[in-house]
């Protein structure tokens, strides 16, 4: 895209070509560059804000609404039926499991300006033109290409053992995450992942919702709190430099979902409710038993023994009680202070 092509109210599509494209408007037009307003979230190591102002080359911009006047243009071609993203299409492709051509089922993850769709099916993302609106897939279905998106964003597929650069990284990461969004689009909720993994291992069909309507919430919190863990954080092949993003992203979806489950619930206590509603049980709260204070034993004056060093065993006599130890004199070797513990009665 040109300079002198842009104009100040203008929509485009701001990003590298191999990148992530947003939609954006211009608010200033810069003797060499140009300010965009972003209209749509950005961003999949760390989250853009919408209305966040870019400064961007007219290079990295083209116009949003290119492939609509091209189409203005020519009325006499039929055009297909509008579709969507998150919207079930079947299309010709390949999967991982076989590479011959053929009819794959999948979902629209995004619309190009080219009037292409990328469509996530068959376990990866491929760019098609002809494409075919279809009917909802079952829950199982969707749920088992969820499984696919999160192993793939593994720390240890999505550098593959570190042999992949951080921008491909960045951009396949992006790719992954706009395939798990129209999935749950798709699905009419989100799909935390052990319910994606239960579908694909167990063929366990998804809870009812209005039966333990915290259910979903409990799940998608204890996913984030696996997701913080240290061995999740710093596996072997995972890229250092992104965890405080990661650590930062999963604590605001924390927030967001303590906010959604009306209070704060530790990592335990989630635990034990999920349990309890899964298998019908009532829920016991897991809280820390009171620490009952045991009163001294001793009192000043008391004759008692104690181990000392060398494995010797000392006998003295109590001349003061404090917090948590014991105050002994002994006539051969001095005071000593002894915890509670370790102290007896002497015979």
């Amino acid at each position: 895209m040109k300079l002198e092509d842009c104009k100040v109210g203008m929509k485009v599509l701001f990003g590298r070509s191999q990148g992530e494209q947003t939609l954006g408007t211009i608010i200033k037009v810069n003797p060499q560059k140009l300010k965009v307003r972003q209209e749509e979230s950005r961003g999949t190591m760390r989250s853009y804000p919408i209305g966040s102002v870019w400064t961007v080359p007219p290079s990295l911009c083209q116009a949003a609404g290119a492939v609509a006047t091209v189409t203005a243009q020519a009325p006499a071609v039929v055009q297909a039926p509008t579709l969507k993203v998150g919207q079930t299409v079947e299309f010709e492709g390949c999967s991982w499991a076989d590479w011959r051509p053929t009819t794959l089922k999948g979902v629209i993850t995004k619309i190009n300006v080219d009037g292409s769709y990328d469509v996530y099916g068959g376990g990866h993302t491929q760019c098609k033109k002809l494409v075919k609106a279809t009917g909802t897939r079952a829950f199982l279905d969707i749920a088992r290409e969820c499984q696919n998106v999160y192993n793939s964003l593994s720390p240890e597929c999505l550098t593959c053992d570190g042999e992949r650069s951080r921008s491909e990284v960045t951009r396949i990461a992006a790719e992954l995450n706009r395939a798990l969004k129209a999935l749950f689009i798709e699905a009419g909720r989100q799909i935390s992942e052990d319910e994606a993994y239960r579908a694909e291992t167990e063929n366990v069909e998804a809870p009812k919702t209005a039966a333990n309507p915290e259910l979903p919430i409990l799940e998608e919190i204890l996913s984030h709190y696996a997701a913080l863990s240290p061995q999740n954080l710093y596996r072997e092949g995972a890229d250092f430099s992104a965890v405080p993003g990661i650590v930062e992203n999963h604590t605001k979806a924390l927030k967001a979902l303590f906010t959604k489950y009306g209070s704060f619930i530790s990592q335990d206590d989630a635990f034990a409710k999920v349990a309890a509603k899964q298998n019908d049980l009532p829920v016991v709260p897991v809280t820390q038993a009171p620490v009952q204070e045991s009163k001294p034993r001793f009192k000043i004056g008391d004759l008692v023994t104690f181990q000392g060093t060398r494995n010797r065993t000392l006998t003295g006599k109590v001349i003061a009680l404090n917090v948590k130890t014991v105050s002994i004199n002994t006539e051969k070797d001095g005071n000593w202070r002894v915890p509670f513990g370790g102290l007896r009665h002497a015979v």
